[in-house]
């Protein structure tokens, strides 16, 4: 074997290893919303509404389909953001806070889905 097919060959390994598919938004948005679904199970007393919001829109994100739009990656990136707000919120009632802000996060969180949800049926967007 010749010293170039050998490095050819290291390189078309090396290559091939490290050009993985990165993950989807949408499967972002899906773990994401798993790991939120868990912190908020711990939510108790007063907070068992916000509980159940959590859980709807979860349900909300699951039914999102792909779309190949600039505004779904805008909207998609804008979820996984809001996500985040929402699990810092509940880990503020769950250090025992009121659910203001959680329920703050909840809204936005839940009027970002539901403008990804309106791309998928063609309805013009609010801003």
């Amino acid at each position: 074997m010749s010293l170039v097919s050998f490095f050819e060959r290291w390189f078309a390994k090396k290559k091939s290893t490290t050009k993985q598919k990165e993950p989807s938004l949408l499967s972002q948005i899906g773990s994401s919303m798993e790991l939120l679904l868990l912190k908020a199970g711990s939510l108790t007393g007063s907070a068992i509404n916000e509980k159940n919001r959590i859980v709807a829109l979860s349900e909300t994100a699951a039914k999102l389909r792909p779309l190949e739009e600039i505004a779904a990656v805008k909207f998609e990136q804008d979820i996984l953001g809001r996500i985040t707000a929402v699990s810092s919120a509940c880990d503020t009632v769950l250090a025992g806070k009121d659910t203001d802000d959680l329920n703050h996060a909840i809204d936005a969180l839940a009027h970002i889905i539901g403008q990804r949800k309106n791309l998928e049926s063609g309805t013009p967007k609010e801003s």
